[in-house]
This record gives structure tokens, sequence and C-alpha cells, in this order.
């Protein structure tokens, strides 16, 4: 499945991205998604919020594209972006653009910032099933994404929980909306049936998104978390990723399985840790 706003160009003649493998600790609580408004071109996004308004859903009636990738496929620029892996190294970066989300706004309900050391460990915890991509820009981080376990019981696993955080220097360029298409795509290609988004209310600009998406609003938590003075709503979102006609036949594979298969989107750069030796 192609979702709005990926650029299907060719990947350049670059290498892939090398990461060195880690294990951390889980993640505390739930992280909340925002969405950065991008500047709208004449007759380009806006034609697309419109289509999505008439037709929510579709994001997901599109064609699933596949790509015969092999190991040391190199990375693909969307809009001159290189969408990877994260890898521990980024947690610095990560942790600038994470901070003032957790400081000044709801957004986030963590009251602390994480440290750097923490944002690694959650990281690698991630990492074990769900992608965590980063979008470089100029040879910055400019945002990152991640999906992570809806609920922990049995019944729950074919949904995944979808997050994306853009650096204020790069908003309004499009990177959010790359960045999610790519974790969506890579959760369906996994065997996901469904995403979730939880979004901190009022926030009209990440609810436009997510709706543009695809998303449709399943539900509202009132009073759901205290910060800042106030008492906030949550509201939450859901994306179709497959047909639930049927029982499924299988769990969703691990995303380092799936980087180790000829399915791996060649818009993606895969880390080159996780390839078998030739």
């Amino acid at each position: 499945m192609r979702w709005p706003g990926v650029d299907g160009r060719p990947a350049p003649d670059q290498a892939g991205v090398r990461i060195p493998l880690c294990l951390g600790v889980g993640i505390d609580g739930l992280e909340r998604v925002v969405i950065e408004q991008r500047q709208r071109e004449p007759g380009t996004e806006a034609e697309e919020q419109q289509d999505a308004q008439r037709d929510p859903h579709l994001a997901h009636k599109q064609s699933l594209s596949t790509h015969n990738g092999r190991a040391g496929d190199r990375p693909a620029f969307v809009s001159e972006l290189l969408l990877r892996v994260a890898e521990p190294e980024d947690a610095e970066a990560i942790h600038a653009i994470y901070a003032p989300i957790v400081r000044e706004t709801v957004i986030s309900f963590e009251y602390e910032v994480p440290t750097a050391d923490e944002l690694a460990g959650r990281m690698a915890n991630v990492l074990a099933q769900h992608p965590y991509l980063v979008a470089e820009r100029g040879g910055e981080i400019a945002g990152y994404a991640y999906a992570t376990t809806f609920r922990g019981r049995t019944a729950y696993q074919w949904g995944a929980e979808t997050s994306v955080y853009v650096a204020e220097a790069h908003r309004r360029r499009g990177i959010a909306r790359a960045l999610y298409a790519a974790v969506l795509e890579l959760l369906q290609l996994q065997g996901y049936r469904v995403a979730w988004a939880g979004i901190t209310l009022p926030n009209d600009v990440s609810v436009a998104a997510h709706e543009a998406m695809g998303f449709v609003p399943v539900g509202r938590f009132e009073g759901a978390g205290f910060k800042h003075g106030g008492w906030y709503d949550v509201g939450f979102w859901r994306l179709p990723l497959g047909t639930q006609d049927e029982p499924p036949s299988e769990a969703p594979s691990s995303i380092r399985a799936l980087a180790t298969s000829a399915a791996w989107p060649a818009t993606i750069g895969r880390p080159a840790a996780w390839m078998p030796n030739p």
C-alpha cells in the first residue's frame, strides 16, 4: 500500500545504514501522537484532504506495493528525506525533539523528560517487534516515528499504536506525513490488521492530519490525564491495515524478520547489522 504523501522515486546510489543491536528497558506509559502541519501546495495536499473527507478510507483502499529488496538495499529520499531504521546513536537527537514536547505541551502525558539513555532503551524495546524510524534532512535528524503494542493481552496482538514527532526547525515540510506513511506500510507488511492513534484533545492539526491519512475517530476518554494545571481528554482514531473478514493465520512478524525478507520497502533504509552474511 502506498500511503498519501510518500514519493515513490527510485532509490539514489547510497549505501545502506548499519545499526548495532542492543537491549533496553520497556516503555512507561502511552506516548501521544503529534502530527505537524505541512505547507500546502495548491492542487496537491488540499486535494488529497478533500478526497479523504469524501472517502475517509481512501488511504487503505490503495493497493499494496511490494519491493524485491535484498541485503544491502539502498535507502531512498522522500522529498529530500532519508528514511531509515533508528539506531542508538540517534537518541540524543530524538531527546532534543521530544524534550520540549514533554516540558511545554500536553501532547505527551509524561511529566519528566526522559534522558537520552532512557530513550535509547525504549527504542531497543520497540525494535524487538515494531518499526522505529528516523528521517534525516540535511544531515540532521528531522523527526522520528514508531509503533508500539496497543494492549498487552494476546487478542490485541494484531493492532499497533503509532506516534510521530518532528523537530521544530523542520516542521511544515511534510516530514511527519512521510514518516507516518512509512511506519504504516511496515506495519501492514508485518501482518498487523489495524493501527491506533491516541490524541490529547483539543488538537485540530493532529486530528486533521490523521483523518487525511484515513484514520477515523472511534472514541474519547474524558478527563484521561492531568497536566499543566488542567484535565485533558484523549481521543482514539483507527485505521484498518488489512481485512478482518477471516481469522488471522499467524501473529504479526517482527520488524527484524521483515527486514531480512524480500518484502522490505526499497524506500526505507534497513539495518545492515540485521542482514545475514552473504
